[in-house]
This record gives C-alpha cells, sequence and structure tokens, in this order.
C-alpha cells in the first residue's frame, strides 16, 4: 500500500473520514529540510509544505490504497502536487507540497 506524510488538515480524523470513508492508522514520523507555509485556495488560507533547508514539519505517516491516494488528490487540488520525499525515519513516502500554482497567503 501507498505510504503516504500528512501535516495539515489530513491530520484530522474527520476529515479523513470525509474525504476517504474511514480514519487512518498514524505513526508520528517528521518530514526535513520543508517548513509549512500558508496559501489561499477559494478565499480560505491553509497550510502547505515548502522546501526550506534545516526546518522540519512533524506529522504521521500512513498507509492508503491507490483508490484512497486518488480521492486525497482530489481533495487536494491543484495547489498542491505530490511528490516523493524520505522522512526523518528512512521510510520513503509520497506528501503534498505547494506547487506553483498556488497563492501565497499573506
Amino acid at each position: 500500500m501507498p505510504k503516504l506524510f500528512i501535516y495539515a488538515t489530513l491530520k484530522n480524523p474527520a476529515t479523513q473520514k470525509r474525504i476517504i470513508g474511514r480514519t487512518l492508522k498514524t505513526k508520528p514520523d517528521i518530514l526535513e529540510n520543508f517548513s509549512l507555509s500558508k496559501i489561499n485556495i477559494s478565499k480560505e488560507t491553509f497550510l502547505a509544505a515548502v522546501p526550506r533547508e534545516n526546518r522540519k514539519i512533524s506529522g504521521f505517516l500512513v498507509e492508503v490504497t491507490k483508490k484512497e491516494l486518488e480521492k486525497i488528490d482530489s481533495y487536494e487540488t491543484r495547489a498542491y502536487k505530490r511528490i516523493k520525499v524520505r522522512l526523518k525515519s528512512g521510510v520513503v513516502a509520497w506528501v503534498y507540497v505547494k506547487s506553483t500554482r498556488a497563492q501565497r497567503a499573506f
């Protein structure tokens, strides 16, 4: 099953249930050399991971099915892109990061 690092709204069990129909079993992990940045989507502000040396994002590692990953892709919109990263634990996982289409929030 695909592994996914989650760090913001996807950490919320209610959000998980709404998007994929279940809550995810989580394991704490860290995404190194990234930090959180605010972006605007439809007049709302959200957080997105952006590359930044010597910074880190605490979050969770989860396993999802390919179908669930596709549902999460739709939820995340074009403001995010999914990339593979190596987490502090050494696990390689997908993570959603800010895309070039995202508008920065001030």
